[in-house]
């Protein structure tokens, strides 16, 4: 839910900063109107183009014209030209605007029929990030007016040069998608590094309000003496004083509930699930069994077997029914999207790489992105499945661990990844140098058996 949150954040945090920077004369009809009526009209027109299934294409074409619209913004920074400035904000509003829209259309906020208690709540965390952004831009057009005029320039500059890194990046990329600019190693190269500095975009807006906060605190005029200046001056002197408080006060709660969610989003919502770490089993003799009564608490039980070449190969049990014994194991690996694995929530289970639910029942089954199956048997109380069918699957995965085994010929013990090694009889041994190996490959019966059992 906290998504809904940082999704206005990341759109329009720094251009309602900017704006607020600009906001010289604290004039509504010159920077806030134009800049709201942009918002809007660009969230409308992504609407329409999205209904018309061509957003992709106004999506790009917007962020190109609102890039030049930047760099067309440098110049108000240093002069007034209030009919210039009103048509740049309200574009640059238009651009912004739909950019939220298109990052917010991957989550409609009431995508079922039913209204439910999540769908509200990620709704009115949507209208608290709007209402936050909103006062964020009267609170810092009150607290700049403490800065020198040179400084409110250079913080100008700063938050308008992230705004060019991040649209620049972005527009790069999106041209190089549609083919219009060509894709040279070296450019693909800046514009990820454009990217990746933009998802800290968010920290660096929190981080001049904060600044701005301070500096503003820091300039408050001095307690004075009601008897030695007078009533008057004394009464003035303190409302000057509460309110340089209490905007400091509003835009640093405001900032750190921001900042709250958006730590919260980045370092644990948006952070994709991860598989229990697999208990690691070994055969018995030719064979791998388990008890299914581990399988009555309805969870998944991951395993991990370690080949002679240090494959870990992984796979899980799990009961297909709630209501009666139904065990079918499986590797933890899937044809499509690979080895990430899989995660079990409520009656169905996750494929981590690509998110897609799989119906329980249907577990044990080829197809589609289902875990690959394996053959086993159950005899009503255990799950039996060859040594041979757990060693077959290495080949679904690739995670390699180091394992300390011992050389055939010299019995010392070595490494896996480090040594040189020999395929004989579907077994692998490992040599720690040439001439074990070479004494081994002339008779390799002289020291193990056929069953990889050492002599």
């Amino acid at each position: 839910m906290s998504i809904y949150f940082v999704q206005v954040l990341s759109a329009l945090l720094g251009f309602v900063l900017f704006a607020a920077l600009n906001n010289k004369d604290k004039s509504l009809k010159t920077i806030f109107l134009p800049s709201f009526l942009g918002i809007v009209a660009g969230i409308l027109i992504f609407k329409v183009a999205r209904h018309a299934l061509v957003d992709d294409r106004v999506k790009m074409v917007f962020d190109c014209i609102t890039l030049g619209f930047l760099f067309l913004s440098l110049l108000w920074i240093f002069f007034e030209f209030k009919p210039a400035k009103i048509l740049t904000f309200f574009a640059l509003g238009v651009g912004y605007g739909l950019n939220y829209s298109a990052i917010s259309a991957l989550f409609p906020l009431f995508s079922g029929e039913l209204l439910d208690t999540q769908s509200v709540i990620s709704f009115f965390l949507m209208l608290f990030a709007m209402l936050c952004v909103f006062v964020l831009f009267f609170l810092v057009s009150n607290l700049k007016s403490s800065l020198k005029p040179l400084n409110l320039k250079i913080f100008s500059l700063l938050v308008l040069a992230c705004l060019v890194i991040d649209k620049l990046s972005s527009a790069a990329l999106e041209l190089m998608r549609a083919g219009s600019l060509q894709t040279h190693p070296q450019m693909l190269s800046i514009v990820a590094k454009g990217i990746y500095v933009a998802t800290f975009s968010a920290y660096f807006y929190a981080f001049i309000i904060l600044v701005l906060a301070v500096l503003n605190f820091a300039s408050r005029p001095a307690m004075t003496d009601k008897n030695a200046v007078g009533s008057i001056s004394f009464r003035f002197t303190k409302a000057a004083r509460e309110k340089i408080s209490t905007n400091v006060n509003f835009a640093t709660v405001i900032i750190a509930v921001s900042l709250t969610f958006s730590l919260y989003y980045d370092l644990y919502a948006s952070r994709p699930p991860q598989i229990s770490e697999p208990v690691l089993v070994e055969p018995q003799g030719d064979k791998f069994i388990f008890d299914v009564d581990m399988l009555k608490d309805n969870a998944l039980h991951r395993f991990a077997y370690i080949t002679d070449e240090g494959k870990q190969v992984r796979f899980f049990l799990l009961n297909r029914f709630p209501d009666r014994p139904s065990p079918v194991i499986v590797f933890d690996s899937c044809m499509i999207c690979g080895d990430m694995g899989y995660i079990k929530k409520g009656d169905d289970l996750i494929c981590i790489s690509c998110n897609v639910r799989i119906f329980l029942p249907s577990v044990g089954k080829e197809g589609g992105c289902n875990p690959i199956p394996m053959p086993f048997t159950f005899d009503g109380k255990h799950v039996i499945v060859d040594y041979a069918t757990i060693v077959g699957g290495s080949n679904y995965f690739s995670n390699v661990v180091e394992r300390m085994v011992l050389d055939p010929v010299s019995r010392k013990k070595v490494s896996n990844l480090s040594s040189r090694s020999y395929l004989y009889y579907g077994h692998t041994y490992f040599f720690e140098n040439n001439e074990t190996q070479a004494k081994f490959e002339a008779n390799p019966e002289i020291y193990v058996d056929t069953n990889g059992t050492l002599k």
